[in-house]
């Protein structure tokens, strides 16, 4: 088990291989300007306490998508 930075077309090779899960860390204000359809919703302050709920057989993508408030 690791981490690892990947761009986007490393993303997009993930998505179209399937068995990934595609996690949104945005604060509920900070997703109201978009998402990627499909991901999950956690924000990222929440991701310690419920870390435990991830299952760590299936690869799990975090991403935040920056906006001018973050």
């Amino acid at each position: 088990m690791g981490f690892k930075n990947i761009d986007v077309a490393e993303l997009q090779a993930m998505l179209i291989q399937g068995n990934i899960r595609l996690m949104d860390v945005c604060t509920d204000v900070e997703i109201v300007h978009g998402f990627i359809q499909g991901a999950d919703k956690l924000s990222l302050h929440l991701l310690p306490m419920r870390l435990h709920e991830l299952d760590s057989a299936m690869p799990t993508v975090f991403y935040r998508r920056c906006t001018g408030i973050c």
